[in-house]
């Protein structure tokens, strides 16, 4: 995996450096590192990204199969208020938000609502 593949999969999925270096349990530098070419990506990393990607894609078909139609979808403003309502959240707000995002490209009748404004 190229840091430029990286780069474009952590972004795709939503995360910043920061975000996607704390689901793998490493520093935002060497996120930058790998990205910016100054260190190769290791070898596990494609696999590490690849189950990320498949829990992504398994998420969004549950969300498409639960949202027919017109209707609202929640999303959250903030890791916290994410964390809040699904404790222990696999990833971030911006993670969900994200899938959101692809959720409204399947299904452009549905509303999307930050928890906040929920009415």
């Amino acid at each position: 995996m190229t840091g430029a593949q990286l780069r474009v999969q952590r972004e795709f999925l939503g995360f910043s450096r920061a975000q996607l270096s704390e689901v793998l349990g490493i520093t935002a530098g060497v996120i930058a590192d790998w990205e910016d070419g100054r260190d190769p990506t290791p070898y596990h990393l494609p696999e590490r990204i690849a189950a990320i990607v498949t829990f992504t894609e398994n998420y969004l078909k549950e969300l498409v199969a639960e949202h027919v139609g017109p209707g609202v979808v929640i999303t959250y403003r903030t890791d916290a208020g994410y964390a809040k309502h699904h404790p222990n959240p696999a990833y971030t707000a911006s993670w969900h938000r994200r899938v959101c995002g692809r959720l409204l490209e399947r299904n452009a009748a549905l509303v999307i609502e930050f928890y906040d404004s929920a009415k």
